[in-house]
């Protein structure tokens, strides 16, 4: 696949709603496994805690008024 294939398929995903969901769960799964990475020390931990944190507000914010969620 081509960079410039690669890149209109994760803007398709983004404007699709469900494509959207799936790429913010992926984020917030691959944030909580470097909070939980023990070889990091806590302040980089907390950090990628919070970054967990607010993707999941941001997922949430999106199945509500988000590609998909038909909020005009």
């Amino acid at each position: 696949m081509s960079k410039n294939d690669r890149s209109e398929y994760l803007l398709d995903c983004f404007v699709d709603g469900e494509g959207l969901d799936t790429i913010l769960a992926s984020f917030v799964a691959i944030a909580e496994k470097k909070a939980r990475n023990q070889y990091v020390n806590k302040i980089t931990a907390n950090q990628w805690n919070r970054t967990a944190r607010r993707l999941k507000e941001l997922r949430e914010w999106c199945a509500k008024f988000g590609p998909g969620s038909d909020c005009r």
